[in-house]
């Protein structure tokens, strides 16, 4: 069965079915205002036409089910405003309804949380045949953003491939959301963006798709901040695998720090490796929220302007076996990298530091470096000393 007609500039066209108009009438009936009537209408036209849409012109890929959605619940309807349908296994798509003059739209807030992406769907006044204009990625949309132009979105032509995509990251994040479940860790899915997971206590993770026996480097996607605290490989045997296996991690990169488009998968750290990891991580910012308070802590973080204490979390990791002369010199060499390597840029955040404190800040160059390397020394100490204190508390407790 064919519903589209395609024309030359990529917006489709899908006819309006009894049904369609038959449950915009009955929606629209079950509100009290005569605004609300309107919007549940348009709402139900957008709603039944994307899945009519997705149902027959992609039949056999996916399935889109009006009842899977927060629209076809009665009191949902009535009091948000939504209009979204499940794609099966997938997740939910939001349906904007527009009318002819408009050219933009604005979403509700309510449609931030757990949408994968947003059709634009115009609905004309002869309610014959409507206009799927095209669609946004979840990922496309900033948290607070409402406000859409309708020359920014992408055509529908490209939406199976986008849904296509979409699965294939679906299987990546189960696979690793299974793998962290089955060690403790919890992973916020609602929270999930892209191929990133959120990690409570933790921090974002990126997980990273190989194909086995093909791919020798990691794709490492462009991220508009350098926030990851692990990036996890997922090998699989080919695009249409159900699962994959994890076969290993990169910890973060500095704050700040170059990223690299693609890394060997040979320089992965081992898959048994990650939890630990991620257990240390999540020690340090325990420290990190237990004692913000404190001063030492403070003066660190106004030496990070941009960052928080967490984003050198992974650095912190990395040189907890180290001596503490050499984690002060490592810790030393990465917060300049964090500054861009500029010696002036370091020294003028030392004074500003200063002189919160109420301290002379005619310093000469040498005694401004010194006063750096004082309080990165006097911050590792503190840190590794109340790390230990914390972890030796965990083992007391668990030996009970």
């Amino acid at each position: 069965m064919t519903l589209q007609k395609l024309t030359s500039d990529n917006v489709l066209y899908v006819p309006l079915t009894p049904l369609a108009l038959d449950r915009a009438e009955i929606f629209a009936l079950e509100q009290v205002h005569p605004e609300r009537r309107k919007r549940v209408y348009l709402k139900t036209l957008a709603v039944y036409s994307v899945a009519d849409w997705i149902n027959y012109e992609i039949e056999g890929q996916f399935i889109a089910r009006i009842p899977g959605g927060d629209f076809y619940d009665p009191l949902l309807r009535a009091t948000l405003d939504i209009g979204d349908v499940e794609i099966v296994g997938l997740g939910k798509v939001e349906c904007c309804s527009i009318l002819d003059e408009a050219t933009n739209f604005a979403l509700a807030p309510e449609t931030l949380t757990d949408r994968i992406a947003y059709i634009v769907v115009r609905i004309p006044e002869d309610l014959i045949e409507v206009e799927l204009l095209g669609f946004l990625p979840s990922v496309d949309i900033q948290d607070d953003e409402f406000l859409i132009h309708i020359s920014d979105l992408k055509p529908m032509a490209e939406f199976p491939q986008y849904l296509a995509f979409f699965s294939l990251n679906n299987r990546v994040i189960h696979t690793v959301e299974l793998y962290l479940s089955d060690r403790g860790i919890t992973t916020d899915r609602y929270a999930l963006s892209g191929n990133s997971l959120v990690l409570p206590g933790i921090g974002t993770i990126e997980c990273c798709t190989v194909i086995l026996d093909k791919d020798q480097e990691v794709s490492i996607p462009k991220l508009e901040w350098n926030d990851r605290v692990a990036f996890v490989i997922v090998g699989l045997e080919n695009e249409d695998s159900e699962q994959g296996e994890i076969l290993g991690f990169f910890s973060a990169f500095l704050p700040g720090a170059f990223i690299p488009d693609a890394i060997p998968l040979d320089d992965r750290k081992p898959i048994d490796d990650l939890v630990p990891y991620l257990q240390a991580i999540q020690s340090i910012e325990r420290v990190f929220a237990e004692h913000a308070e404190e001063r030492v802590f403070q003066e660190m973080a106004q030496m990070l302007p941009g960052y928080s204490l967490d984003s050198i979390a992974p650095c912190l990791q990395e040189i907890a076996d180290d001596d503490t002369y050499f984690q002060a010199l490592d810790l030393e060499r990465w917060l300049s990298e964090i500054m861009g390597e500029s010696t002036d840029r370091m020294r003028q955040l030392v004074l500003r530091n200063l002189e919160r404190q109420g301290q002379p800040t005619n310093l000469t160059d040498e005694e401004i470096d010194r006063s750096f390397s004082d309080l990165v020394m006097r911050f590792i100490d503190r840190f590794f000393r109340l790390r230990a204190e914390m972890m030796k508390k965990t083992i007391d407790q668990d030996d009970k």
